[in-house]
């Protein structure tokens, strides 16, 4: 992951449904800053969520609960831009 930023590939994809809940991308992007906070800053993090299973659910609620989620399972390192 550094690497990449070191080469500058800075966007990075994710998402709240990408493994399991308790161990998946955003969880290992938390594992990384912790390891390399100085990254933190540099990536353009774009997340993808928002689904009950397989089902997606754009409701106002969902998609609230869904972000609040993802930034807590980045535990407060990093920043969701898009």
């Amino acid at each position: 992951m550094h690497a990449a930023l070191d080469s500058g590939c800075n966007p990075w994809n994710s998402g709240t449904i990408y493994g399991l809940p308790d161990n998946n991308s955003l969880i290992l992007l938390n594992n990384y800053y912790s390891k390399c906070p100085e990254d933190a800053d540099k990536v353009v993090l774009h997340i993808k969520g928002a689904m009950r299973g397989m089902t997606p659910d754009g409701s106002r609620e969902y998609l609230r609960q869904d972000v609040e989620n993802a930034l807590k399972q980045l535990g407060g390192k990093g920043k969701i831009d898009m």
